[in-house]
């Protein structure tokens, strides 16, 4: 459901990245996507920047299996309707956030390079969150 507005893509992103994850971790991703947004530079200025900012959501690249699914998916879908509320939560910050200041986060079943430079926040069903040193 890309309808392109910053709450659709937030949404969206959070369905390919962590649709099966409890709330709490639905929630955490978004604010990943705000809090890099709050910092700006690099990261992106605004929500959209953020998220399509090329290999920093790997639902976005286009030879990830999520990415053909993110563009059909629709309210119909519970976990997407989760997402949506967890989108909407984060942005007008009703929902807590559990990975305050974490910038980064991957599923527990990787470890990529760049956590040496990270240090651990949180984690949170099946994902671990970062901030910057």
């Amino acid at each position: 459901m890309l309808d392109g507005s910053d709450i659709g893509l937030m949404a969206t992103t959070i369905w390919g990245e962590a649709r099966s994850e409890p709330l709490i971790g639905k929630v955490a991703v978004a604010y990943v996507i705000l809090t890099r947004a709050k910092r700006g530079g690099w990261y992106g200025n605004t929500i959209k920047e953020v998220i399509m900012k090329p290999y920093q959501f790997s639902a976005w690249n286009r030879d990830d299996p999520n990415f053909a699914k993110m563009s059909i998916t629709t309210m119909a879908d519970n976990a997407y309707r989760d997402c949506m509320y967890a989108a909407l939560g984060a942005v007008q910050k009703h929902l807590p956030n559990l990975a305050e200041g974490a910038t980064h986060y991957h599923a527990l079943r990787i470890r990529p390079y760049w956590i040496k430079d990270m240090r651990s926040i949180a984690t949170i069903g099946r994902h671990v969150f970062y901030e910057e040193d």
